[in-house]
């Protein structure tokens, strides 16, 4: 409960310094726990859309259990210079917000057993081969995959066995 108090007191903190936030996106979905909701959010701060910086939390019980931050830019991916102006660049940023946590985006199981997924890559980096297989064991484990940068992909999931989410699929 720690956690979820230092939350709230935390936006208040940054709204006097500047930070006030400049869009936030927000959904209620099962992933931590069956059959209950966790919170996502995304909250974008900064001085401009173009130049902010993206927070992504997720938080069980009100407590934060995943964190990830970027820049506000990482999601107009290769299309940075496609989009010709500013205002139609931030108007991308604000809409890819408000899709970030589209149904399609949680995958059940996390890890699908395929030819062409995260599962059969050869490639997998050994810190990723304990998690893989106790995410595979779980039929139940959700999955979150989402987009930012260049070419970036992550894929999270709630490990049990270390209570916690954690990543078990990144590219860049």
């Amino acid at each position: 409960m720690k956690n979820g108090i230092l939350a709230i007191l935390l936006i208040p903190a940054l709204s006097c310094l500047g930070q006030k936030p400049l869009f936030t996106s927000t959904a209620k979905h099962v992933f931590s726990t069956p059959a209950k909701n966790d919170s996502f959010t995304l909250t974008l701060t900064g001085k401009s859309i173009l130049k902010g910086n993206i927070t992504f939390h997720i938080y069980k019980n009100n407590a934060i259990v995943f964190t990830d931050t970027f820049p506000a830019s990482d999601l107009l991916g290769d299309m940075y210079d496609a989009i010709p102006t500013n205002k139609q660049r931030a108007d991308t940023i604000i809409g890819r917000m408000k899709r970030f946590f589209d149904g399609e985006n949680f995958i059940q199981p996390a890890i699908k057993i395929t030819r062409n997924g995260p599962a059969d890559h050869k490639d997998i980096p050994a810190e990723f081969k304990p998690i893989l297989t106790e995410i595979r064991s779980d039929k139940s484990a959700i999955g979150f995959v989402y987009s930012h940068g260049y070419e970036g992909t992550y894929a999270i999931t709630w490990s049990k066995k270390k209570a916690k989410a954690l990543y078990y699929y990144t590219s860049d």
